[in-house]
């Protein structure tokens, strides 16, 4: 008796007219969802996706960032070694007040 593999079903993609329009030339984020749904995103031409160990190689490649991009980076990675390592730096001072910094 031979098994009988089981049917796989996709779900239906149904995009509007007027997405279709906005289709060439943009950049769409596509997801499936555990409850079956497809979920699409526009992606702004600065938004990018990847992960810790390539934003680390780029930082260390010398791959050009504005500098206040660089400055809200750092002051982000410092809040999170603060958080994360709180009992250590529990003496330490505030490096920004102001959390809109970030």
């Amino acid at each position: 008796m031979v098994a009988k593999a089981k049917e796989k079903k996709y779900p239906e993609i149904r995009i509007d007219s007027e997405t279709m329009r906005n289709l060439p030339g943009s950049r769409w984020l596509v997801t499936f969802g555990r409850d079956g749904g497809v979920y699409i995103e526009p992606l702004s031409d600065d938004e990018f996706m990847t992960n810790e160990e390539k934003v680390l190689q780029h930082l260390n490649e010398k791959v050009e960032f504005r500098p206040e991009v660089l400055a809200k980076f750092m002051t982000a990675a410092i809040k999170n070694m603060a958080y994360r390592y709180g009992d250590i730096n529990r003496n330490m001072k505030p490096i920004i007040d102001n959390d809109d910094a970030v």
